[in-house]
């Protein structure tokens, strides 16, 4: 495990990709509906710090909208409100992105994560401190993070704590999907010590905050087929910058993450939501995403 002030000194080698990603959602409504907005958080930024570049991005409506916007949330985050007057019965939603990631790797293999300087432009670390609904410690979270700091070293840097209760997270934790929904809370998570990414990654927010380091929600891709992925960023304030840890995967992030939004907890950055007018119109929901690396370089750093 590496300390915060080692995670740029010691590169030995970069890989970078191309990442091509394409994540469609359908919406099947039951009859008719109207007035139909839907807002997507599905577009990264041009750049994130120094390991993330977005190439290419294209959205496909079917059928096509009345109005596209797009804006910003209250954390930076890209948003783009699609409006449609009449939905008949589907709607369906495809983006295609090109990203190029990069990450560098010391000599014994382990990754140097991609720092993600704090610019404090749009709500900085100060924001990421206190508890959410979804993020509220209850004496469990908290005695589970003092108790796994008490087990660091002396004067432990944020790195090496927040590593530390990420790979509790994950050794307690149960992949279990359908045990938990969107609504559930990390103290319930904790209880029943089972959920998926989300769930791990609110937890670890949790700890995090509770021990006094500031943590924010990311949600992206990883290269395969399924669902979105999240993850957590923790404040470390010796590089003044956040660095990511995946507590579903028990690792720091590296190359094959795609960023997409982050905030303070997944209702803060809902990959999409969005209401419509019609009677007794209800809908469902089915999501897919397909990412696959296009080119991988890797590059030698030490002489």
């Amino acid at each position: 495990m590496l300390a915060a002030a080692e995670l740029d000194k010691k590169a030995a080698y970069q890989i970078e990709r191309v990442l091509r990603v394409t994540h469609s959602l359908d919406y099947e409504y039951l009859r008719p509906v109207r007035d139909v907005r839907t807002r997507l958080r599905l577009l990264p930024p041009a750049e994130r710090g120094p390991g993330q570049r977005l190439e290419a991005s294209a959205f496909h409506f079917a059928p096509l909208p009345n109005a596209s916007l797009p804006g910003r949330d209250a954390w930076g985050n890209h948003v783009l409100e699609v409006r449609h007057e009449t939905v008949w019965q589907h709607l369906t939603l495809v983006v295609d992105l090109t990203v190029r990631t990069r990450a560098a790797y010391a000599s014994d293999g382990q990754v140097l994560p991609p720092l993600v300087p704090d610019t404090g432009e749009t709500n900085g670390e100060s924001s990421f401190r206190a508890p959410t609904a979804l993020t509220t410690p209850d004496a469990a979270l908290e005695d589970a993070a003092m108790g796994t700091l008490a087990a660091q070293p002396p004067h432990a840097d944020a790195a090496n704590q927040a590593f530390a209760l990420c790979r509790r997270v994950f050794r307690e934790m149960r992949y279990a999907p359908g045990a938990t929904t969107i609504h559930t809370r990390a103290a319930e998570t904790w209880a029943d010590k089972k959920g998926v990414c989300q769930d791990y990654a609110h937890v670890l927010i949790t700890l995090c905050r509770a021990a006094g380091l500031a943590a924010r929600y990311v949600s992206g891709f990883l290269p395969g087929e399924g669902a979105m992925h999240a993850w957590v960023e923790v404040f470390l304030p010796l590089s003044a910058s956040w660095s990511a840890l995946d507590p579903t995967h028990d690792r720091w992030a590296n190359e094959r993450y795609i960023a997409v939004a982050h905030g303070r907890d997944y209702a803060d950055i809902s990959p999409s939501s969005g209401t419509f007018l019609g009677a007794g119109a209800g809908s469902t929901l089915r999501h897919r995403s397909r990412v696959v690396i296009e080119n991988t370089v890797q590059t030698p750093l030490l002489g």
